[in-house]
């Protein structure tokens, strides 16, 4: 997988189920809060959306989330993407840096990078009635 740590192929799992007696059942489902990426900006992002998990994984990200007008619908042709990673805390600015360049270069937009870990008390409520996970 993208986060290094091995997972069971599905054969795998249903072998481990059936003797519970239990049924491995599979449903696709949309992702929660990807309809909201309506405008042109959430467009993009869910266009590279999949290279944006990619991009974070690659650097170590746990997770990765939008969050601001793109994630509202409300975004201007001026906007940035907000997006909201957690990522372990070695990271250091150049990395950093590193991770922001290589995230605008999969959208194609302009990205502001907030850490989860940094994120201000005062702003948590409203970046977390926001956020569209990846």
């Amino acid at each position: 997988t993208t986060s290094g740590r091995r997972q069971p192929a599905l054969s795998t799992l249903a072998a481990l189920v059936d003797p519970t007696g239990l049924d491995l059942v599979l449903e696709l489902r949309p992702a929660p809060g990807l309809d909201r990426l309506t405008g042109p900006h959430g467009q993009r992002v869910l266009a590279a959306r999949s290279q944006l998990k990619t991009v974070a994984a690659r650097y170590g990200a746990l997770g990765i989330a939008v969050f601001g007008s793109v994630a509202r619908g409300e975004e201007r042709p001026d906007s940035d993407v907000d997006l909201l990673v957690e990522l372990p805390p070695r990271m250091g600015l150049f990395g950093l840096g590193r991770l922001r360049s290589d995230l605008e270069a999969a959208v194609g937009l302009p990205v502001d990078l907030v850490l989860a870990g940094d994120l201000k008390p005062s702003l948590r409520g409203r970046v977390t009635a926001d956020l569209v996970p990846l």
